[in-house]
């Protein structure tokens, strides 16, 4: 049929769009990056996820997650990066999806 897709859970933009969804729950992410050098992005037939890139990388995934943070006096970048690792992690094993997730902090807003 025309126009049903078919949503795995090891399909590269569900992936993306799993770990997008779990990244801006977080207070500390003001938003998803764009990257610094290069557009970071998983595209899919639906568009694209910005900020996320996933590719395989056996038995799993590599996923990298593009993000500024929302500055605060107690802002702490390391813990920051290690609680979206934490998230994203989290909500992929839900999905049974193994991954290495990698976080950038393309930015800091106020």
């Amino acid at each position: 049929m025309m126009g049903t897709q078919n949503h795995s859970p090891t399909d590269p933009f569900e992936i993306a769009r799993t770990v997008a969804e779990a990244v801006r729950a977080l207070p500390e992410v003001a938003a998803l990056g764009s990257g610094r050098y290069a557009e970071a992005a998983t595209y899919g037939p639906d568009g694209r996820v910005r900020g996320v890139v996933v590719r395989a990388e056996p038995p799993g995934w590599l996923v990298e997650v593009h993000l500024v943070a929302r500055y605060s006096a107690h802002l702490d970048l390391e813990g920051t990066a290690a609680r979206v690792r934490a998230q994203v992690s989290e909500a992929l094993a839900r999905r049974g999806v193994a991954t290495r997730v990698d976080v950038f902090i393309d930015d800091i807003t106020v």
